[in-house]
């Protein structure tokens, strides 16, 4: 009797839940068909499009460089002596042949005090001293100061003496540095350096003139490759030297690696990658994306050259493709452009 009316309990709890599972059903099939519509009513993904474009492509390397003087000469003593005259200081433009400074040589200066102290020594004994004057105007008259010259057209950039200081012959006096030409002095790594060939045409930019650029040609690669740095100095001439050059200002050249003519070229930001590293894009037609596999070649700033899998002016999506699938459809957003004046009073 107690198994009865078990068994009846079950069979009463089992009818219960069918009867609800029965009235959910329609909810829940409900649920599923008003999500599938409102899937469908979902509006498309904005994305923005850029044509693959046939042009002339290259990729560089930024490298950090010093300007320097096309030209520095060393000013030396032309004999041992005393300096007794210093005509040029720092910052002054010379001419080549202009006396800058003068020596008094050694010799010139012990003849002309024995001349002065023979002449003292007169006047002290009340002796006669018309000799010993022309002693020493003959000493005077005989031996010179041995002048000091500018070799070059330029500007003082440093002077070593005052007068008084006591020299050796050959000891440095002055560095003058041309004023008007100058070369940009580039260390450039071992692996970059096939690419750098004299006349080859690059672009410098100086921080202390940003907004104008100028234009520069290699003139001289050094054989050297340093053991410490892995690098060798380039010597790029500049064609212009705009107000303001310096000496030891920094430069930045754009020094040209890879060049490619008639290059199918895309935006970078374009190109996405998979999983399994291969490159691909999104290829816009008919308000439809596909995805596309491509190959690329050299990199710029400018775009990336498109080797295979894409040709001239075909659209590809570069902005709104994070989340999108092969065949999704799309609604192209259109570039917002600035007017002039917006936005003031």
């Amino acid at each position: 009797m107690r198994d009865f009316f078990r068994r009846g309990r079950v069979m009463t709890l089992v009818g219960a839940v069918s009867v609800i599972a029965a009235m959910l059903l329609p909810v829940a099939c409900r649920g599923r068909q008003e999500g599938t519509a409102a899937a469908a009513g979902k509006p498309a993904t904005k994305v923005r499009l850029a044509p693959a474009v046939r042009r002339t492509l290259e990729s560089t390397v930024e490298l950090a460089g010093t300007v320097r003087p096309d030209v520095t000469a060393r000013v030396l003593a032309p004999v041992e002596g005393t300096v007794t005259n210093v005509s040029a200081r720092e910052g002054d433009r010379v001419s080549a042949g202009q006396v800058i400074a003068a020596v008094s040589p050694l010799v010139r200066d012990d003849i002309v005090n024995a001349a002065r102290l023979e002449l003292e020594q007169r006047r002290r004994e009340a002796k006669d001293t018309l000799e010993a004057r022309r002693q020493l105007d003959f000493a005077l008259g005989t031996y010179h100061e041995a002048p000091v010259v500018a070799p070059i057209d330029g500007v003082v950039a440093q002077k070593f003496v005052d007068p008084g200081d006591m020299v050796t012959s050959r000891q440095k006096l002055y560095e003058i540095q041309s004023a008007d030409n100058y070369y940009v002095e580039v260390p450039v790594s071992e692996l970059s350096l096939p690419a750098c060939r004299v006349g080859t045409v690059v672009r410098v930019m100086l921080d202390a003139a940003p907004v104008t650029p100028l234009t520069g040609t290699i003139r001289r690669v050094h054989p050297v490759v340093v053991e410490q740095t892995r690098t060798s100095i380039v010597e790029i001439a500049l064609s212009s030297a705009p107000p303001g050059l310096s000496t030891g200002m920094f430069a930045r050249v754009a020094l040209p690696l890879q060049r490619a003519a008639n290059a199918v070229v895309v935006p970078e930001r374009a190109l996405l990658t998979a999983v399994d590293g291969s490159v691909f894009v999104f290829v816009y037609a008919d308000s439809v994306v596909s995805r596309r596999r491509v190959t690329t070649g050299i990199e710029s700033p400018d775009g990336v050259e498109v080797l295979t899998g894409l040709a001239e002016g075909e659209m590809v999506v570069v902005a709104g493709h994070e989340s999108l699938k092969d065949g999704q459809s799309v609604a192209v957003q259109e570039e917002k452009t600035k007017t002039p004046g917006a936005g003031k009073p």
